[in-house]
């Protein structure tokens, strides 16, 4: 507990555990470990929220059971050192869980996949922003990443401003990949190399 507290009081922080950070720090976010206690604020805040999924390849959850479900595959994966790893997004202030971040990681080849997802109600302020770009000095800096890319949806153009935003260049468009909202769904490629870690304010 100690050590934890210590590493909290430094910004953009990273503490390792068996392969997997257990908690990254921006101005006013902590990336962490999902735990069970974490599945009310996932259902009030973004797993029942049509809007917010409507661009997710997840069915909607009807109940909190829904979300405990899926956090504990989350916590499957983290004991299992899986190259698919979901982190919490807590707001600092309140200590609410306010969205998500991942990353699945290519070993083989250096590379990971990332995605992210923010609360209505936190959105527009540029915590996505910290978010994403601390997460990606992780991946870049800790994990040795040669590139880190993102799948969005072509229609999703706050996401697709968010990228560019952080630093992230355009590189292709895959026609009809994710069968979404009853049609099929282009979805840009954006990308980032080791070498371009440089992020616009």
């Amino acid at each position: 507990m100690e050590l934890l507290f210590l590493y909290r009081k430094v910004l953009s922080s990273f503490v390792i555990c068996k392969g997997v950070f257990i908690m990254l720090e921006t101005d006013r976010v902590i990336i962490r470990r999902f735990t069970i206690e974490d599945a009310k604020d996932m259902f009030n805040n973004w797993t029942s929220d049509k809007d917010i999924n409507k661009y997710m390849l997840w069915d909607l959850h009807c109940t909190i059971d829904d979300s405990i479900k899926t956090i504990e595959f989350y916590i499957k994966c983290y004991e299992n050192n899986s190259s698919y790893i979901m982190f919490a997004i807590v707001d600092k202030i309140s200590n609410e869980v306010i969205g998500s971040i991942s990353y699945n990681l290519n070993r083989r080849h250096d590379y990971a996949s990332i995605g992210y997802l923010l609360c209505k109600k936190m959105q527009n302020k540029g915590i996505m922003t910290e978010a994403i770009n601390v997460f990606t000095n992780y991946l870049f800096n800790e994990l040795k990443c040669n590139r880190i890319e993102a799948e969005v949806i072509k229609d999703n153009i706050p996401s697709i401003k968010l990228l560019e935003k952080c630093g992230f260049k355009e590189e292709g468009l895959i026609r009809s990949k994710y069968y979404i909202n009853n049609k099929y769904n282009d979805v840009y490629v954006y990308g980032k190399i080791r070498d371009e870690k440089i992020f616009k304010n």
